[in-house]
């Protein structure tokens, strides 16, 4: 025999309920969910900082077309269209100017490699795992030529198939001039690199995601 237990009237239990989460919620230490919630906030600044110092923006004599950012051993990755025809400056953050030398260009993935000396640049660092749907990431570049600029958003889509090319979807706000800046996430790890934008619509953004970069990098310089 089944035995079925109806319950007359569901708010009081609802309220007990609802206590029993205050308790729990009051049971925490003190200042725990806070910390919680502060602390990538609190870190983020710092995080920008030294994220920003590998960004680099992409110039004419004349004018401002585009960003990039340094990886290891000198490194400098953009967007191929930025490069194409064109005697570029790479500006660093510190003001200093080199001219871009292109070490290698994969036209599918619209992707520029160039390799600059200097001991010690700043530098970022390629996220090995792609990130999750809804996680927070930021977009750096040079937008309209007004210098270093930081939106946020989040990954709207992992990477999938737009034309030929996976590329990761983001919200974060992307405008001419930030193409071939990173997208980081909260830790400063480069999750993709800044390609394009819906031309209908907002919030639509893609990015080449960081494992088709470092693919990229070993073929052209067989280095891991």
């Amino acid at each position: 025999m089944k035995t079925y237990l109806i319950l007359a009237n569901p708010r009081p239990c609802r309220h007990i309920l609802l206590a029993f989460v205050a308790l729990a919620w009051l049971s925490l230490p003190a200042g725990t969910l806070a910390d919680q919630q502060c602390k990538s906030a609190d870190e983020l600044p710092a995080v920008l900082q030294r994220a920003s110092a590998a960004v680099v923006n992409l110039q004419t004599s004349d004018a401002a077309v585009g960003s990039g950012f340094v990886l290891a051993d000198g490194l400098i990755v953009t967007s191929a269209h930025l490069a194409a025809g064109k005697r570029l400056l790479i500006v660093f953050q510190d003001g200093r100017r080199v001219p871009w030398q292109t070490l290698h260009v994969d036209q599918e993935l619209d992707l520029a490699i160039a390799r600059t000396e200097g001991a010690d640049l700043p530098h970022l660092m390629l996220r090995a795992d792609t990130p999750g749907l809804g996680e927070t990431v930021l977009a750096l570049g040079n937008p309209f030529g007004l210098g270093l600029t930081v939106t946020r958003g989040i990954v709207s889509a992992q990477p999938r198939a737009i034309g030929r090319v996976h590329r990761l979807q983001t919200d974060a706000a992307i405008n001419p001039g930030n193409s071939g800046g990173p997208l980081i996430d909260q830790q400063g790890r480069v999750v993709g690199m800044i390609s394009a934008r819906a031309s209908i619509g907002s919030g639509i953004g893609f990015a080449i995601p960081a494992a088709a970069i470092r693919k990229v990098l070993e073929e052209a310089t067989q280095v891991k």
